[in-house]
């Protein structure tokens, strides 16, 4: 997933993909500090998805099934 976002946010724009598919990076979301201006709103933003997303993972381990 990881290598996905990478390729998608950074070689999207090289490789001709359409804005849609590019926007599902979330690094093309974030800002790049030295070059551009702090963006407050994608850093929540990402804050934001990053924190559902732990919430459901530790949903689904606690609702794993581990009997022996």
């Amino acid at each position: 997933m990881l290598s996905v976002a990478i390729v998608l946010g950074e070689f999207g724009e090289l490789f001709g993909l359409p804005a849609w598919l590019q926007d599902a990076s979330p690094f093309r979301h974030s800002s790049a500090m030295p070059v551009e201006s702090f963006n407050q709103a994608g850093a929540v933003g990402l804050l934001l998805v990053a924190a559902a997303g732990a919430a459901l993972a530790a949903y689904f381990l606690r609702r794993r099934d581990l009997t022996a």
